[in-house]
C-alpha cells in the first residue's frame, strides 16, 4: 500500500514539472514574440509622430503596409498616409490620393510605395511595382517624381501622365505639360503627346504621335476594303438625371461650418449596371483630374473632406455604363455633369481649422 501511494506521489511530482516546462516554454515563446513585433506594435502611435504626405481621399478595397511592418492593414477614405507606406488595390478596386495638391489614381490591382526625397530634395518618390496609375500635378502642388524599372519621372506644374508597369516592362504616356526623364545615363525633357516604353531590360523607346498632314497628291490611293459585315455599336445609355448637389452650386464658410463632407448623387440609368465618377478642377478654362471612381453599382458618392480641395470652380461628371464580369465596360453612355464653387475667406479657413 505504502509502494503504490510513494509511485503516485512522484508521478505528481513528475506531472508538475512537466507542466511547469510547458509553461515556461510558452512564456518565453510570448516574450520572443513582443520583442519581434514591438515595432510594428508601435508604429502606429509613432507614425501620429510624423508628417503625412498625403490623404486617401477616394477608393474601395485598399490595403497599406507601413515602413518595416510585415502585416498589411485596411485603408479607409480621408486615412493619412506617410513616407514609407506601400498601398495596393485589389482586383476591381482603385483609389486616389491627395499628394501635395496632387493628385494619384491607382487602378486595380497596383502597387505603389511612397517615399520623400533625400536631405535636400524637396518632392515625393511614387514607386510603382505592378498595376497601373494617373499621376496629375496641379499647378501650385508640390514636385513629384514616379520611380518605375529604374528611371525617374518628375513632374512638372500642369503635368499629366499615366503608367502600366508589368513583367514584360513598362509604359508612360504624358497626356499632358511635360516630365523630365532621368534613366539609361541620360536625362532629358519629355514632351506632352510622347509615349516613353521600357522593356525587361531597361531600354528605353520614345514614341512621339505624329501631327503631319499630307496634301492630297501625297497621300497614296488608300486599297479598296473587303467587303465585312459590321456591327453597329450600341447606342450610348442616356446622361444620369437629377444630379445633386445642383450646377454652380457654392460653397462658403457656413456651409463648412456645418458639415465639411458633400454628398454627391444622381438616378438610376436605365440598361446601366454601374457608374463612373470623376471629379475635375477648373484652371484657366483647363480641366485638371483630381478624382475617378472606378465603375461600380453605387448612385452616390461622398467626398469625406472637402477642405482638401482648396478654393477653386470644380466640374464632377458621372457617366452610366454597362459592364461585364470581368470589369470590362461594354457599352458606355452619354456624361452628365455638374459644378460647384468653393470660397471662403482666409480668415474663415482658420476657423475650420479650429
Amino acid at each position: 500500500m505504502s509502494d503504490i501511494a510513494r509511485d503516485n506521489s512522484g508521478a505528481g511530482r513528475k506531472f508538475r514539472l512537466i507542466d511547469f516546462s510547458v509553461m515556461l516554454f510558452c512564456l518565453l515563446g510570448a516574450v520572443y514574440s513582443v520583442i519581434m513585433f514591438r515595432p510594428d506594435l508601435f508604429r502606429a502611435f509613432d507614425s501620429g509622430k510624423e508628417n503625412p504626405v498625403g490623404t486617401v481621399i477616394a477608393g474601395n478595397n485598399v490595403q497599406r503596409r507601413m515602413a518595416n511592418w510585415i502585416l498589411w492593414d485596411s485603408l479607409p477614405l480621408d486615412s493619412r498616409v506617410y513616407s514609407g507606406d506601400t498601398i495596393r488595390t485589389a482586383e476591381l478596386s482603385g483609389a486616389t490620393l491627395f499628394i501635395e495638391h496632387n493628385s494619384v489614381n491607382l487602378n486595380e490591382k497596383t502597387l505603389i510605395r511612397i517615399q520623400r526625397s533625400p536631405e535636400g530634395e524637396d518632392f515625393v518618390l511614387i514607386y510603382l511595382d505592378e498595376g497601373s496609375l494617373v499621376l496629375s500635378a496641379a499647378p501650385g502642388g508640390g514636385n513629384m517624381a514616379l520611380n518605375l524599372m529604374g528611371c525617374q519621372f518628375e513632374t512638372g506644374p500642369g503635368t499629366v501622365l499615366s503608367a502600366s508597369a508589368g513583367k514584360d516592362g513598362a509604359v508612360v504616356p504624358v497626356s499632358g505639360g511635360s516630365a523630365v526623364l532621368t534613366g539609361d545615363g541620360q536625362r532629358r525633357e519629355i514632351a506632352s503627346g510622347t509615349t516613353i516604353t521600357l522593356d525587361s531590360s531597361g531600354v528605353i523607346t520614345e514614341t512621339i504621335i505624329s501631327t503631319e498632314i499630307f496634301t492630297a497628291a501625297e497621300t497614296p490611293e488608300p486599297a479598296l476594303p473587303t467587303p465585312v459585315t459590321e456591327q453597329p455599336e450600341p447606342a450610348p445609355l442616356p446622361a444620369p438625371l437629377n444630379l445633386q448637389p445642383p450646377t454652380e452650386y457654392r460653397i462658403g464658410i457656413e456651409q463648412l461650418k456645418k458639415s465639411s463632407r458633400v454628398d454627391f448623387s444622381w438616378s438610376a440609368v436605365t440598361g446601366a449596371n454601374a457608374y463612373v465618377f470623376t471629379l475635375f478642377q477648373d484652371s484657366n478654362n483647363e480641366r485638371r483630374q483630381i478624382i475617378r471612381i472606378p465603375p461600380g453599382y453605387y448612385r452616390d458618392w461622398t467626398l469625406e473632406n472637402i477642405a482638401m480641395l482648396g478654393e477653386g470652380t470644380f466640374i464632377w461628371q458621372v457617366e452610366a455604363v454597362n459592364i461585364n464580369s470581368a470589369g470590362t465596360v461594354e457599352r458606355r453612355g452619354k456624361i452628365a455633369e455638374n459644378s460647384f464653387v468653393i470660397k471662403v475667406p482666409r480668415s474663415g479657413m482658420v476657423q475650420i481649422e479650429n
